[in-house]
């Protein structure tokens, strides 16, 4: 349990940083025409802020209605879902091989 906690801690921030990045990519970068890269990061910026971020983005796109600490906060909430979704994953796959073990077994 202590591990799991360590791995959200850890991939919280490590997940808010690169959507930043990639939706720093998505948003600001749309005058020429966009590369391959480009065209990459713009998709996975969008997958990446979709539970949490996108959707206030979409709501609020200049920044005037949510206070700034909902914002703020929306980027470690967005990286937290995240990284419950990867230990679910996890959870799910190791269940599946003990299973497929027990039953072959």
């Amino acid at each position: 349990m202590i591990r799991k906690a360590i791995f959200l801690v850890l991939f919280t921030p490590i997940h808010g940083f690169t959507t930043a990045v990639m939706l720093q990519r998505f948003l600001y970068n749309q005058s020429r025409t966009p590369s391959v890269i480009e065209t990459l990061c713009k998709i996975v910026g969008f997958l990446l802020a979709l539970p949490v971020l996108y959707p206030c983005i979409l709501i609020d796109p200049d920044g005037e209605w949510f206070p700034r600490w909902l914002q703020i906060a929306s980027v470690f909430v967005n990286g937290f879902i995240w990284g419950l979704l990867v230990l679910l994953v996890f959870y799910v796959a190791k269940r599946l091989r003990r299973r497929k073990r027990i039953a072959g077994g």
